[in-house]
């Protein structure tokens, strides 16, 4: 079964100016588990001085949705379980599901906003139904869904290059990929012990346990060697250190996200 997806209660917070409105991968957003928690967590995020945001706890796995639009028509689409979770709490290993109702929710959403290209979206997967929690005008990781016979990126392309567009058959489900990379720091993130970080990477090189029959998406070391690089860099550096994950995954968030200053300018061109 995929780890469950939670908000802890009572209330994941978020601020609206200083980190969520600016923020990317989850970076914003913070878990309180009790009443001391919320309130340590709201003065880090600048209760008094910035506009905060809770939210209630919601229960279940966490879904990822890609899918691609001609002028308001679906033409491809793919959904994924996080199987295992890894740093910034992203999907170490995913697997290709079937999620009942889903063309007719992306249907609706891309006809209503005649949307044209790419649209990913986060869904936790509850017993009421899929809770949609993330939408974002872009693809996300399309590897899986490759695998499992839907080319998002040609889809992607033809829709720059072509005026007429056909459906692209529904993936296979049941297909893992992961991304060892993420595998390394989730596991010094979340252990901070080597012994587990060397265990992760022996289960994902010899793909064992949760890696069975698993494609690795980004760093394939067939046909591509140096792709080792880094996912060696990471093995090195948490066995020394398992608190060193955050100098990779901070890196790499802060080589797209918005910055403070930028958001202030941001605000006031607008506003202007």
């Amino acid at each position: 079964m995929p780890p469950t997806s939670s908000v802890s209660p009572p209330f994941p917070f978020s601020s609206s100016d200083r980190s969520a409105r600016r923020s990317t991968a989850s970076s914003g957003v913070r878990r309180a588990r009790t009443p001391n928690e919320l309130v340590i967590v709201a003065n880090d995020l600048g209760l008094g001085s910035d506009e905060l945001i809770a939210q209630t706890q919601v229960l279940g796995p966490l879904a990822v949705v890609q899918a691609g639009s001609d002028r308001g028509r679906l033409i491809a689409y793919h959904a994924n379980l996080r199987v295992k979770e890894g740093a910034g709490g992203g999907a170490a290993i995913k697997e290709s599901i079937a999620i009942p109702d889903l063309a007719d929710i992306l249907d609706r959403m891309v006809s209503s906003l005649e949307w044209h290209g790419g649209l990913s979206m986060d869904m936790i997967l509850t017993d009421g139904g899929p809770m949609i929690i993330d939408v974002n005008p872009r693809l996300v990781e399309p590897a899986n869904a490759f695998f499992s016979g839907v080319d998002l990126v040609g889809a992607m392309l033809d829709l720059a290059v072509s005026d007429k567009m056909h459906a692209q058959p529904v993936g296979r489900a049941g297909v893992r990929s992961h991304q060892s990379l993420l595998s390394i720091l989730g596991a010094a993130e979340q252990t901070g012990s080597r012994r587990a970080v060397l265990r992760e990477v022996i289960d994902a090189f010899f793909l064992r346990g949760a890696y069975l029959g698993s494609k690795e998406e980004l760093t394939p070391i067939a046909g591509d060697p140096i792709a080792a690089v880094p996912v060696a860099a990471a093995f090195l550096a948490t066995t020394v250190n398992p608190s060193l994950w955050r100098k990779f995954h901070g890196r790499a968030v802060g080589a797209y996200a918005v910055t403070p200053q930028a958001w202030k300018e941001i605000v006031a061109s607008a506003v202007s």
